[in-house]
């Protein structure tokens, strides 16, 4: 008798390039790896289940599964798209030129590939035992669109390398679309012959700090992967604070800045992993040991009491500016991100400096800019940054005159903001951080709020601002565009949420990716 069948159809052709824990945390080291740019890297696979009643064969995107009585599931038996690949649509839209040559680099195992020549910088990738129609791992990259480098190269992530057991395998490529251009073609590669090697590299130890930079040592050539972690004031547990991965090279990197990072007050540590720079002589080492941890307050130090003690004692403009200049900039952004006893005395010396030099500081929103920003703008440390004889400083806000390419994959509700200082001498190197507080932008919400600030170069770092009420406040050194917008990978998952079997477990692969279908309606 044929029974009801309650089947999981829906599983790896679906694919989530959200990069989520590491794209928004983009680093620049001393020693930067060759020309290799930071990567997004994140197991991004997906499974889920979707109830199907009585059905012996049945058809799921471009899969079709049929019922298998021995092992009394749906299997995989014929794929509409050779390789599994799902292009995007827009079918009639022109499509972006394919990438080319894909290949391994045989002495390390790095993915090799030329660049498509009108690509949007972003590319989706899967890897493939050879025999097996599914890929053992899936994921997306995004390089600088105005890289003109043809030859591009990517390092395995942890996650990747460890479904990889020995064996031979094939990576394809595809340049994925936007608006205007549809997905490219799918460049297939050669076969590499892998072969695991049993040993794992040693895992970095001499973890410390030198005020907001974590150091530490390799016994080994390697890149890295980091995670950040805060305990705010007042509470007893660890939260996320920052991760990310630095892309495989030869050089060794032994430090890295947080000073981004660190925004609140409290306690942070920091642990790295070692990542294997050739994936043939060993792979990734275990995460170190968490590194000692350090207070908000020893970073900041005393820049509240040294500035009140110049109040006191009368100080004039020049002094107080001689005293903050000699701070080191990014202790002191710290400082103000992080106390607001250095916020109240950085207040007083400003208003004293500006007095005594008859600066005046105003902030102007544009009409095209009204219906985003709807409330007062302040801005705090502008007067130290006065040029010479300026009597009056502007923080205008004002609509992008191009936009940035925000990936919408792992943000939503963009808002983007152009923001000039007038009458700085250095919008690009201010001399005091300066601390902005507006309101949220209408549009986007206070939960999961980031704000990428880009440069020059079409690189971006990404600000956790401090939240209070419809406010975000965050500290700048520098002035450009700013996008401000919620990580799509937000809150926990709903109690009734069915998927038990990820929800809250601490580390599983599965987690941001399952939420983030969910929560947005994909899978239910």
């Amino acid at each position: 008798m044929r029974k009801k069948l309650f089947c999981a159809l829906m599983s790896l052709s679906i694919m989530l390039s959200s990069g989520v824990a590491y794209a928004a945390e983009q680093k620049e080291f001393q020693d930067p790896v060759e020309t290799v740019e930071p990567v997004e890297d994140l197991q991004t696979v997906v499974s889920s289940e979707k109830s199907v009643v009585e059905p012996l064969r049945a058809e799921v995107l471009d899969e079709v599964y049929e019922y298998d009585e021995e092992t009394g599931s749906m299997v995989l038996v014929d794929q509409k798209v050779a390789n599994d690949e799902l292009l995007g649509a827009g079918e009639d839209l022109p499509k972006i030129d394919a990438p080319t040559n894909a290949r391994w680099e045989q002495s390390t195992g790095n993915l090799l590939f030329n660049a498509s020549e009108n690509g949007t910088g972003k590319y989706y990738y899967a890897i493939y035992k050879e025999g097996m129609s599914e890929p053992v791992y899936r994921s997306s990259i995004q390089y600088n669109a105005n890289n003109n480098t043809v030859e591009r190269k990517m390092g395995l992530s942890e996650y990747a390398l460890e479904t990889m057991s020995t064996g031979r395998y094939y990576f394809t490529i595809y340049a994925m679309g936007n608006e205007s251009y549809a997905d490219s073609d799918v460049c297939k590669s050669d076969i590499l012959d892998y072969q695991r090697p049993d040993r794992k590299l040693q895992a970095p130890f001499d973890l410390k700090w030198n005020n907001s930079i974590a150091t530490w040592s390799l016994a080994e050539n390697s890149a890295i992967a980091y995670k950040l972690q805060c305990k705010e004031e007042g509470s007893e547990e660890w939260t996320y604070a920052a991760a990310g991965f630095y892309h495989r090279g030869n050089s060794t990197v032994l430090r890295m800045d947080f000073t981004r990072d660190i925004n609140k007050k409290g306690m942070y540590r920091f642990c790295i992993m070692a990542l294997s720079n050739n994936i043939f002589e060993a792979v990734d080492s275990e995460w170190s040991d968490w590194s000692p941890e350090i207070s908000s307050e020893d970073i900041s130090g005393s820049v509240a009491d040294e500035l009140k003690g110049l109040l006191d004692n009368n100080a004039g403009a020049d002094a107080i500016l001689e005293a903050l200049e000699k701070k080191d900039t990014e202790d002191l952004a710290v400082s103000i991100q992080t106390d607001q006893d250095t916020r109240d005395a950085m207040k007083e010396a400003e208003k004293r400096f500006a007095e005594q030099k008859g600066i005046s500081v105003n902030t102007s929103v544009a009409s095209d800019m009204s219906d985003k920003v709807t409330g007062g703008v302040s801005i705090l440390g502008a007067a130290f940054n006065a040029g010479i004889d300026v009597r009056s400083m502007t923080l205008n806000i004002t609509k992008p005159t191009q936009e940035k390419e925000v990936d919408k994959e792992q943000y939503k509700n963009v808002v983007q903001i152009n923001m000039t200082l007038d009458g700085a001498a250095d919008v690009q190197n201010l001399k005091v951080p300066v601390r902005i507080t507006m309101p949220i932008p209408v549009g986007v919400e206070p939960h999961n709020l980031q704000i990428l600030h880009y440069h020059n170069d079409g690189s971006y770092e990404a600000i956790w601002p401090h939240i209070s009420g419809g406010t975000a406040s965050f500290t700048l050194t520098s002035f450009s565009t700013f996008a401000f917008a919620n990580k799509i990978e937000a809150s926990d998952l709903p109690e009734d949420c069915p998927f038990s079997d990820v929800k809250k477990i601490p580390g599983n692969w599965k987690y941001e990716s399952i939420k983030y279908v969910y929560l947005n309606g994909i899978m239910n």
